[in-house]
């Protein structure tokens, strides 16, 4: 040994090295000295084997984040890694301690709610080495992260049924960091942008879809789709980090309706074209006959049978107005049928004498009906004048031209009676017509004369 000037021996180069086993191995018991063979301090955590002790080695280390930007109420996890010394170890982070600590793992879960630094401002390792005044520090940024709905209730107009019609609607995830993946976790009635048009059914989303930043880099994150009028959707979104969303909207075509009777007959005179909107707050209404626009129905001017009225509301923009607030473009149609109208001619004025009959056949009348099927119509005869004016016998109600007249007295006393001839429809909406014959009577006993005007 080599002695020292305060009489101790010098490090003769036996000294363990520091990355020696040998360290921190040997028995604190068995010491009883508290210096070694130079006069170092022996107790430097667990003693070391043999006559030296290795003097203290300033540990070093740093912090680390799992994300270095978060949402609000987001989590991090920080972990110490050592660069020097042997752990566990204890350590300060922005004025809090934390000891036996390993290196590589985490030793903090913290959420934070705004921008934070995190500074490590001491290390003490397991020999009970300190080093500290450090500054080693790490940012967190903290955003506001929130889902919206872009663009909500966007008409597509394309409506076949007064249900299927669609909107276009984005879910975005806005404030977010870049980087983050969001996933749909939770789904109803939003569907596939892509989605073939009414009347095919949509295509649904499904869990797992991935929502796309957009742009790149941005931390706004962007699903697209579409949802039916009336039905609505929810949707729950996440990044997989511990932050959920959810977001839901429901918006709804006007429902309007075609204020017209289902039948018109051909001699009414017009018909204004009318419809209840569904709506308050339209910006136009217009309709259309047989693809022609019009305001106005004319029965006369249209041919006899069915025509398509279609009633077009716009709505304009869904909710403009309030949640409640329709909006679109939607239509509704109607078969309206326009009934022929018969015309009825009872034929030229007749003469008989009191003690004959009129032959019904004999009448020169004629019924037109154009359009209309002449079998569809039925017939009666009867007398205008009232008092004992004889009697219409065999009358067939589907021809008028069977049966006959046989004089009363008071139509004899007068000279004449009127026969009236009743033509109607009873299957359709128009008014039964008719017409009279006059039928002079002449008050003489005609006899077996050959009068060939009636016998």
């Amino acid at each position: 040994m080599v002695p020292t000037t305060a009489g101790a021996p010098a490090d003769d180069g036996l000294a363990l090295t520091n990355s020696s086993p040998a360290r921190n191995m040997g028995n604190d018991a068995a010491i009883m000295e508290t210096t070694d063979v130079t006069g170092a301090d022996r107790f430097i955590g667990t003693v070391d084997m043999g006559a030296y002790e290795s003097p203290c080695i300033d540990p070093a280390g740093t912090i680390s984040s799992n994300f270095s930007a978060i949402c609000a109420g987001e989590s991090i996890e920080l972990t110490f890694t050592a660069t020097v010394g042997v752990g566990p170890f204890d350590i300060v982070v922005n004025g809090i301690p934390y000891d036996d600590v390993l290196s590589g793992s985490v030793f903090a879960t913290l959420s934070p709610n705004s921008n934070t630094d995190y500074t490590l401002t001491q290390i003490t390792d397991n020999d009970g080495c300190i080093v500290a005044n450090l500054s080693q520090a790490i940012s967190i940024t903290v955003t506001n992260c929130q889902v919206t709905a872009l663009d909500p209730c966007t008409c597509k107009n394309n409506a076949t049924t007064l249900t299927n019609g669609q909107f276009d609607e984005t879910i975005q995830v806005m404030n977010a960091p870049t980087g983050q993946t969001w996933t749909v976790t939770a789904i109803t009635g939003l569907y596939d942008i892509n989605s073939a048009a009414p009347p095919a059914a949509p295509t649904p989303i499904p869990v797992g879809t991935v929502l796309t930043e957009s742009p790149a880099g941005s931390g706004t994150y962007i699903l697209p789709g579409v949802h039916v009028d009336a039905q609505g959707y929810t949707i729950s979104v996440s990044n997989g980090r511990g932050i959920t969303f959810s977001l839901g909207n429901a918006c709804v075509y006007p429902n309007p309706a075609i204020t017209l009777d289902p039948a018109y007959c051909k001699d009414e005179p017009v018909v204004l074209l009318t419809g209840t909107p569904g709506d308050a707050n339209i910006l136009s209404e217009s309709f259309k006959i047989d693809g022609n626009t019009a305001t106005m129905l004319d029965p006369a001017a249209l041919t006899v049978g069915n025509h398509t009225i279609e009633y077009t509301v716009d709505g304009g923009k869904a909710q403009a107005n309030g949640p409640n607030d329709p909006g679109c473009i939607q239509s509704v149609s109607q078969q309206v049928r326009i009934d022929p109208q018969v015309t009825v001619d009872a034929g030229s004025t007749q003469t008989i004498c009191r003690t004959k009959t009129l032959s019904l056949a004999g009448l020169d009348l004629s019924i037109t009906y154009t359009g209309g099927n002449l079998a569809d119509l039925q017939y009666s005869w009867s007398i205008v004048e009232a008092g004992n004016n004889g009697n219409l016998t065999g009358t067939n109600p589907t021809d008028p031209k069977v049966g006959t007249y046989t004089p009363g007295a008071d139509a004899i006393a007068r000279g004449f009676v009127t026969l009236r001839l009743t033509v109607d429809n009873p299957n359709d909406v128009c008014d039964a017509v008719s017409d009279t014959v006059l039928v002079h009577i002449q008050n003489v006993d005609c006899g077996a004369f050959p009068w060939n005007g009636n016998e």
